[in-house]
């Protein structure tokens, strides 16, 4: 028995009420969809951030290395994980832990990533509070 193909529009309709932000892209890294978590987490529409809209909600301070990263992911064929900051459009700033994973053809050819977000907003802050205590 084989297994099935995957099918695009059942993994957005069950991913898009997973309590972390998660996206799909195309071969060349431009956004094709995100979910809710991941709208309300960087504070932008899907339509907002699609295509490279998406790097309109990364900190300034962070954009360059994200960017870098990404062409990285995307040139490279790889998968992995990165941490930096969100800036939302009302000021707000969140830590977020992303990682993807690269999505293959039947014969091996790169098809786009998948990803996620992970607020890590908290645990960032303990990890100041403790080291302003030593």
């Amino acid at each position: 028995m084989s297994p099935p193909s995957f099918d695009i529009e059942r993994f957005r309709e069950a991913a898009q009420f997973a309590p972390v932000g998660l996206f799909l892209t195309d071969a060349t890294g431009q956004c094709l969809w995100v979910n809710d978590a991941w709208c309300e987490l960087a504070g932008m529409s899907l339509e907002e951030a699609l295509g490279m809209g998406w790097t309109r909600a990364i900190h300034p301070e962070d954009l360059e290395r994200v960017r870098t990263v990404w062409r990285g992911r995307v040139t490279e064929v790889t998968s992995g994980k990165s941490e930096y900051r969100l800036q939302r459009a009302d000021g707000q700033v969140r830590w977020v832990e992303a990682s993807s994973r690269r999505l293959q053809g039947e014969q091996g050819e790169l098809r786009g990533h998948v990803g996620s977000l992970v607020d890590i907003s908290q645990r960032r802050r303990h990890e100041e509070a403790l080291h302003h205590r030593e």
